[in-house]
């Protein structure tokens, strides 16, 4: 009679026991998804670098600025809020090559916020026949909020595929799990190249007679998020 007992015991325990092991296994199951996304945007900020060298120019540095400035205001260039000197304080600084040969360099930043800016840069640079500038940098604006967008759109990616896979199997997707940052953006390397591809050489600058002779394409700057994604997997309905 006891031995009896025993067995009855088991049988009523044995559907809980199996119940609990089932849970504890859903509880445990997870998916994990790579998701990505990438915006392609044109720089908004761009960096002219100009060196006024009196040993490259005809006349004084200040005769050379001058007709630089007044060929942009003529564009409209909005010079008081786009043009600084670079690193030197407001200050004409002199150096010399030799005991009997003073230079005068003077350097100056000037910032283009779209490629008619741009353009109109250069060809003041063209007319007052100073050919000593390049592109020196390219920025966005907004890259911290376009970072984010990129990111969202990762992780929503990520989601999508999760529950795409997990409908495969009768199954559905909960919440995010874990989330990491797999590939940081790709901003700089963009950077790089679209900053190499826009460097504008003294020779370049001298072929340049007219606005339809002169033409800057600007290349986008591509921001790239990478995301891993881990999801609790639930049972369908």
């Amino acid at each position: 009679m006891r031995y009896l007992s025993i067995l009855f015991l088991s049988l009523i325990l044995l559907p809980s026991t199996n119940a609990q092991i089932a849970a504890v296994t859903i509880e445990n199951s997870f998916i994990d998804v790579v998701g990505e996304s990438k915006k392609e945007i044109t720089p908004d900020l761009i960096y002219v670098s100009v060196i006024i060298n009196e040993d490259e120019v005809k006349g004084s540095i200040e005769e050379n600025e001058k007709k630089l400035f007044s060929y942009l205001e003529a564009g409209n260039y909005d010079i008081e809020n786009r043009v600084t000197v670079s690193d030197l304080n407001s200050m004409v600084f002199q150096h010399w090559l030799k005991r009997d040969k003073k230079i005068t360099t003077k350097e100056y930043e000037l910032l283009a916020k779209t490629e008619q800016e741009l353009e109109l840069i250069f060809l003041s640079l063209r007319k007052a026949e100073i050919y000593n500038a390049n592109i020196d940098r390219l920025q966005l604006s907004n890259e911290a909020e376009i970072r984010n967008e990129t990111e969202l759109e990762a992780i929503k990616q990520a989601q999508i595929k999760a529950r795409n896979l997990a409908g495969t199997i009768g199954q559905k997707i909960g919440k995010a799990m874990i989330v990491l940052d797999e590939e940081s953006t790709s901003f700089q390397n963009s950077y790089r190249k679209s900053m190499t591809a826009y460097t504008t050489s003294t020779v370049a600058l001298k072929g340049y007679n007219s606005v339809e002779s002169f033409s800057l394409d600007i290349k986008k700057i591509t921001i790239s998020a990478k995301v891993y994604v881990r999801f609790e997997l639930l049972p369908g309905e």
